[in-house]
């Protein structure tokens, strides 16, 4: 049975362009009046900013021996094996801190993917300890404090 890891980032998506939607179109009326608001400006482009952010986060689901990464019409199989690191990031989207997996790919290359997690940490939590059972090495960690832009 497979179980969710990750927020279903396409509702996030959505509402976060609905809400950039809602401030440019406040925007927009306030120019039409003359009255331009910088600091208005500045909220849109950071939700238009986390709206694209969030459009590239990937479903993530797991059983027994696979994390799944959906993506669209497509699925990619990584072993529990193969999962390298675990780990927060320090991004947080209102409020809720990204997490990254780090994985060795089918061809052996180190890949990483960021996600929201579903059910808070407690997802996680769950998560790290059924792969602990096929990974020992496993390298799982609470907390961050540095900034990673490998992907």
């Amino acid at each position: 049975m497979k179980t969710n890891l990750s927020l279903n980032p396409k509702i996030i998506t959505y509402i976060l362009a609905l809400v950039s939607v809602l401030i440019l179109l406040k925007l927009l009326i306030e120019v039409i009046k003359d009255k331009f608001q910088f600091g208005l400006f500045i909220i849109a482009c950071l939700f238009i900013l986390t709206t694209i952010f969030c459009y590239s986060f990937k479903k993530l689901v797991y059983d027994n021996k696979f994390l799944y990464i959906l993506d669209n019409a497509k699925e990619i199989k990584i072993d529990l094996r193969n999962v390298k690191t675990i780990k927060p990031t320090m991004t947080k989207i209102a409020g809720w801190t990204v997490w990254k997996i780090k994985y060795y790919n089918s061809n052996n290359k180190i890949k990483s993917i960021r996600f929201l997690p579903y059910g808070f940490k407690n997802k996680v939590f769950d998560f790290s300890e059924t792969v602990k059972k096929h990974n020992t090495n496993l390298n799982f960690t609470t907390w961050t404090s540095n900034f990673d832009f490998d992907q």
